[in-house]
This record gives C-alpha cells, structure tokens and sequence, in this order.
C-alpha cells in the first residue's frame, strides 16, 4: 500500500456519511473513558484508601473484566442486532461514575479553631494562612498526618471497590460491544478499523490534559465525574444511530470459536494478548501512585495520558499501512518488546517529568499493539464470531491478564519495592516477545513446509480484508464467503 493510496483512502472515509457516527461515537466514548483514568488511583488516595488496598480494587476490576464484558460479546454475536443493549450499558456507565462523588472520606472530620486542627481526637497543628473571610489549609500538608479511621475506611474501601467494579464493568461491556460492532463493519462492509478508531485517540489527546486541568482548578474530583456521565449518556443516544441490521445471530457459536483454535497462531496470538495484559495490569495499576510518590502533580498525570495521543492518533491512522508493511506478528512482538522497555526505565526514574517522553511510547505498545490485534481478529476468526472475538481479547488482556499482574505484582511489591517489580516485569514482557516472535516464525515455516500442496484443505485459515494479511496486498486474496440467502458476496466491498 503506498502513502498516496492510504491519503486517497483516508480521505474518502471523512467524506463518507455513513461512517460520521462511528467516528462520533469513538470520539465521545474514548473521551469518557480517559478523562477520570489517570485520576482513579489518585483519589483513592485522596479518600484514604492505601496503596494495598488500591491492588485489591485493581485485582477485583480485573475479575469482573474477565467475565462479563466476554459474555456480553457472546450474547452480541447471538443477538446480532445488538445496539440496544449496547447503549442501554453505556448509559448506566454514566451514571455509575456519578455515584463516586458521594463516597464518604476514610480520614477523620476535620473542624478548624484559629489556627488548631482538630480531627476527631487527633489534634494536628500546622500553619495556615488566614483573612478576614477566609482560612487556606494546604492539605497535602495534613493527609500524611492524618491517619484513616478504621471504621470510616472499612466504608470508603467497600463503597470503593463496588463502585469501581461495576463503573469497569459497564464501561468494559459497552466498549467492548462497540469495538465489536466497528469490527463487524470491517468484515462486512471493508471499514477501516484505524480511520474510525483515531478518532477515539484524538478525544484521548483532548480530555486527558482537561482531566488534569479540571482537578488543579477546582481543587476536587467531583466537576470531573460530572462531565464523564454527561459524555458517557451523549455516547449512549449515539449508539442508537447505528445500523446492525446486517449482523445477523449466529447459531452454534461454541462450535464455531472451538474451529478457530484449531489454528496454531489463533493460540500463540491469544497467549501473547495474555502476557502483555499481565505486565499491562500492574503498570497501569500503579504506574500514577508510582509517580505520585516522586512528586508527580494531577497536571503531570493527565499530561502522560495527552503527550501519548499525537502519536498515538498517527499509528493509529496508518495501522493498516504498518499491517502491510511488517505483519500483524512483528508489530505485536515490537509492542511487548517497548513494553520492557518502559519497565526497566520507570524502574530508575527519580525525575517524574521524564514519565512523559516514557509515555510517548504507550502508542507503541498499547494503543498500536491493541489496535493490531483488533485488526487480527477480523482476520484469524470468521464473522459469525467476530464481536467473540473482541470479547475474548478484552478477557484474555483485560481480564485475566490484569487480574494476574495485579495479584502477583502486588505481593511481589509488597516485599520487593516499586523499582525492583518494575524491573521484573520488564524482564517478563522481554522474554515473551522473544518467544511469541519465534514462535510465530516455527508455525509459518512449518506451515509452508506441510501444506505447500494443500491450499485446498478444510483446516481453518486466516481470512483477509482490507488490512491485508501479513506482508500482501488485500487486492491479491480477496474472499468470497456464502451469504445467508445462499447467494455469493464479496465481504470486503467498500462503503
């Protein structure tokens, strides 16, 4: 593909109608999703909640994620037409975070007399400065001081971690369901996955640094969660716009996703979207706390979100051009390979500013990665079990992957320290892009050494689309699937 034809593409696809909702609906959902990220662990600290404490939420958000967004695709693909539900779960997202503002402190009251602070048996002195209408408290100043009351912290962890858990889940539902419909696209009707999918980035390059700016102005998180449920109920009504029809309900999904992995490189694909959620789960976990405890401000925080996207929102644009040019299998291995990378730096940080260029490179391995796995899932699985597939990744990588970094990234914190866990999750992440690499060169070689004379075979293969399968053309090997009416179609057909 070269750069002028994915230009002459590109532009097409902004002119093309039918696809601004897709676009919008990226724009809005990413948005909410971004803006309260940064922030979570953050105000967890600002209520009281420890850093052990902040594991167990992480570990319990990543229980949920392994389940219920993976059922719900299941059901999508069951469904067909499931746009309903879809907006209905994106709508209760918003309120859900809502409900966050009214999550009671861990610390003990305060009450102020001249120049005494007094927290419910706690006498605190410290200096403050005073006018006639008004008393100034530096409360960073005070929060190492004030020790949590057990009672009062046993009901902010509790009221916590529910909320949070289903806050996950609803959003990890209605993404999820989202992310499949687009890939139902792709198949269906040739989308671009990446034209639509930058449009996401480019709301996470907007509402990341105005979460940071939010919270510095107005000194708390509540204007925050307000306009998060305002974006995720516009996300909602939008989703209503969309046009399903053509997914039609599958059948014998079960039979249909067991074929599938039949393909050695379903298997060794679905293993590396696993470990790279395990190293993924414990930095995104306690990366923000990390930085907090460095000196990082809520401005530097939402900063590492805002510097990712400008690059973020460029491979996301040309994903189907870096598909083309290196494969789906290199990019992945590039991605886990930037990973360990980022690790073994944060582990020797002492300036938290140098977080950002750090940052930059979660385009690499996170957004890049994420997204060239999405575009391989319309090439390793059929139709019938597309939006499954989504659901499998997001359970395998958000899910089970998170849940395991978190649990074992925690006790290994506990008794190692920060840098020292960083350090061993980066050798993880080196070691599992080394063997999902080779891995991938045994099974294509092997391949074309056995089945050189067997392109006819029953066995499951990759399909192809409009991303091209790894180093051709789509143009070459286009397919030709039967259609329902028992009519042939070209699957691959551009809006």
């Amino acid at each position: 593909m070269q750069v002028s034809d994915g230009l002459r593409r590109y532009l097409q696809d902004l002119k093309n109608a039918k696809l601004i909702v897709i676009k919008v609906i990226y724009f809005f959902f990413l948005a909410a999703m971004v803006l309260p990220w940064p922030h979570f662990t953050i105000h967890q600290r600002e209520l009281g909640i420890s850093t052990y404490y902040t594991g167990v939420i992480g570990t319990a958000l990543s229980v949920v994620s392994i389940f219920l967004p993976f059922w719900a695709t299941l059901l999508g693909d069951k469904i067909g037409n499931f746009k309903v539900p879809m907006s209905i779960t994106t709508a209760l997202a918003g309120v859900n975070i809502l409900l966050f503002t009214v999550v009671p402190l861990a610390h003990p009251t305060t009450t102020t007399t001249g120049h005494n602070i007094t927290a419910t048996g706690y006498n605190i002195s410290a200096t403050v400065a005073t006018t006639e209408h008004n008393l100034t408290i530096n409360s960073s100043m005070l929060m190492p001081i004030m020790e949590p009351d057990p009672e009062r912290l046993n009901i902010t962890f509790w009221s916590y971690l529910i909320l949070r858990t289903s806050y996950g889940a609803l959003t990890g539902i209605g993404f999820t369901l989202y992310d499949g419909a687009v890939m139902a696209y792709v198949q269906n009707q040739g989308v671009d996955y990446g034209f639509q999918r930058a449009w996401g980035t480019l709301a996470a390059l907007c509402f990341s640094y105005a979460g940071g700016l939010i919270v510095e102005h107005t000194g708390h998180f509540y204007i925050l969660f307000y306009v998060c449920g305002g974006l995720h109920v516009t996300t909602a009504a939008f989703m209503m716009l969309l046009e399903l029809n053509f997914k039609l309900p599958t059948q014998s999904l079960t039979k249909e996703i067991i074929s599938h992995l039949y393909n050695p490189k379903v298997v060794i694909f679905l293993c590396a979207m696993l470990l790279a959620g395990v190293v993924m789960g414990y930095l995104e976990t306690f990366i923000y706390r990390y930085l907090g405890s460095l000196g990082g401000s809520p401005l530097l925080l939402s900063l590492t979100v805002a510097v990712v996207a400008p690059l973020n929102f460029f491979l996301t644009l040309a994903s189907s051009f870096l598909v083309n040019l290196l494969g789906h299998a290199a990019l992945i291995s590039l991605g886990l390979f930037v990973i360990s990378f980022r690790m073994f730096v944060y582990s020797m940080l002492v300036n938290p500013w140098w977080a950002l260029p750090l940052e930059m490179l979660d385009a690499l391995c996170s957004g890049l990665l994420t997204n060239v796995a999405i575009m391989y899932c319309t090439v390793l699985f059929s139709s019938k079990s597309i939006t499954s597939s989504r659901g499998i990744i997001s359970a395998l990588n958000f899910g089970l992957g998170q849940l395991l970094g978190n649990l074992v990234g925690t006790e290994i914190r506990e008794v190692m320290g920060d840098r020292a866990t960083l350090q061993v999750f980066g050798g993880a992440a080196f070691v599992s892009a080394v063997l999902y690499g080779a891995a991938y060169l045994f099974i294509t070689r092997q391949s074309l050494f056995t089945h050189s004379s067997t392109q006819g075979s029953n066995s499951p293969t990759e399909t192809t689309n409009n991303h091209g399968t790894d180093n051709k053309s789509f143009e070459d090997t286009i397919e030709m699937e039967p259609s329902d009416s028992g009519t042939t179609e070209n699957t691959r057909e551009v809006l």
